[in-house]
């Protein structure tokens, strides 16, 4: 399963509050989309906080208390986990209903959604007209909540196919998770984190960097390393940012020596380190930080995986394949 992570650094000199926010969907119901506060957090001046998440998206039903609108909290709903269509089979379809106490069911139908998509189709026992239903997408939240980001306004007899996009947008500001926002108003000063198009594709890592000047810088990286049995690796470590320690440097299993390089890696705040190793057979390590306290920096998700490829060929196939940090 494909997990991307974001780390969040305040460089300013004063705390803040950070709220993520999705890119709205792509969808074919003419009914406006809601976006959600979907992550909040504060920082404090020269902190950094981790946000991961995966590829999975969940179909959402649910009611709101008012119109919907800014400054309202979507509080009550269900989530059903969404297959999306691929190539080979069909995305995962869900019908909406009400029942008698003016909450919403969603139950899995027969696949039908198109390709990168899941769908929601209604009846007639919506009210008519309706502002109080909703249907749309979840996500868990670092918490294992789940949290509607995106929504639209249920109508009868309606198909409405949903195809989600990893691009996060990440505001300055204090907003509630669930709660609806301006997205457009967000989204104008925003940081922005696409891991579906442009740099960011096929990457799964991003250091969000929020500075002195009031705006964000977004680099990324890919986490996971390809080379080839007999070839030579350049091992570049910048310290760009102080975040636990003063110093860091990497152990990489799949290098020889002590602390699988840590020593000529170490690299105080500012430096870069350099260093050549020769891959003198086939394997699948993992590489991580060894600066003390390593569990503080395996969780803040500082590591990743290195596949040494055979000199021919490729490594014997397995069932399954699983990478624990």
């Amino acid at each position: 399963m494909t997990v991307y992570h974001i780390r969040l650094v305040n460089e300013d000199t004063s705390d803040h509050f950070f709220s993520f926010v999705m890119d709205p969907p792509e969808t074919l119901n003419k009914n406006g989309i809601f976006s959600s506060c979907w992550i909040s957090m504060l920082v404090s001046s020269g902190g950094n906080l981790g946000v991961s998440t995966d590829v999975d998206c969940f179909a959402w039903a649910g009611t709101v208390p008012r119109n919907p609108a800014p400054g309202v909290e979507v509080p009550t709903g269900v989530g059903r986990l969404a297959s999306l269509g691929t190539e080979r089979s069909k995305g995962s379809s869900f019908q909406m209903k009400t029942t008698i106490n003016d909450a919403a069911t969603l139950t899995e139908n027969t696949h039908g959604a198109p390709t990168a998509t899941f769908e929601i189709f209604t009846g007639n026992d919506l009210p008519s007209p309706n502002n109080r239903y909703l249907i749309g997408m979840a996500k868990m939240d670092g918490h294992g909540r789940l949290i509607p980001v995106a929504t639209v306004l249920a109508s009868n007899q309606t198909t409405t196919q949903i195809k989600p996009k990893m691009k996060f947008y990440i505001s300055r500001a204090e907003y509630p998770a669930s709660f609806i926002v301006d997205f457009t108003s967000i989204s104008r000063n925003a940081g922005v984190v696409d891991f579906s198009s442009g740099e960011g594709q096929n990457k799964h890592f991003a250091i969000v960097r929020y500075t002195k000047n009031g705006d964000f810088k977004v680099d990324y990286h890919k986490q996971s390393l390809e080379a080839q049995e007999k070839g030579l690796v350049e091992w570049v470590l910048e310290k760009l940012h102080h975040l636990v320690s003063s110093d860091d440097y990497v152990d990489c299993h799949a290098f020889l020596g002590p602390g699988g390089g840590s020593a000529p890696t170490t690299a105080e705040e500012g430096e870069t380190k350099t260093a050549r190793f020769r891959l003198t057979y086939p394997v699948r390590c993992i590489y991580n930080c060894a600066a003390a306290p390593v569990p503080v920096y395996i969780a803040d998700c500082m590591y990743g995986l290195i596949y040494v490829q055979p000199a021919e060929g490729d490594l014997p196939p397995v069932d399954h394949e699983y990478y624990v940090p």
